[in-house]
């Protein structure tokens, strides 16, 4: 596998490019009396992210205990930051590229996994380690590694 300059550059400026794009979106209209929404009540939002005990979203986010296939790709280092990058097989620049975000556990081998199925699939997919190397065994690590 070999990863060019212009590959890295790519990947390195692809979440810079994110904030250019969305100026020039337009906010919708605000929509005509008759197609307002009544308001809603507090009940109706209960459920929406935010809305939820420290404890219940823990349980929403168990960790798989099932073994990740051997990885595919390999880590890389970007100034002082390290990320998996995964490239399909055969592969020539140019290519499109996806950037996973890993879940609350960090980068583990399962996030690692998905990479290489994105890879599989013909992108160019960098997982980035927003933790700088931890990852959580269990939720209290999760959520602290998280905060």
């Amino acid at each position: 596998m070999k990863i060019t300059r212009s590959l890295v550059v790519a990947l390195v400026l692809a979440p810079a490019l994110a904030p250019a794009l969305a100026i020039g979106a337009q906010k919708p209209s605000d929509p005509k009396p008759s197609e307002q929404k009544p308001a809603e009540k507090p009940a109706e939002k209960k459920g929406l992210t935010g809305q939820i005990s420290e404890e219940e979203f823990k349980k929403l986010h168990e960790l798989k205990t099932d073994a990740a296939p051997p990885g595919k790709g390999t880590m890389i280092e970007i100034g002082k930051e390290k990320a998996y990058l995964s490239i399909p097989e055969g592969a020539k620049a140019p290519m499109p590229a996806v950037i996973v975000i890993h879940e609350w556990w960090g980068l583990n081998d399962n996030v690692m996994h998905w990479a290489d199925r994105i890879a599989a699939e013909g992108y160019a997919a960098i997982a980035v380690d927003l933790y700088g190397g931890v990852v959580a065994k269990n939720p209290d690590e999760a959520m602290g590694a998280m905060r």
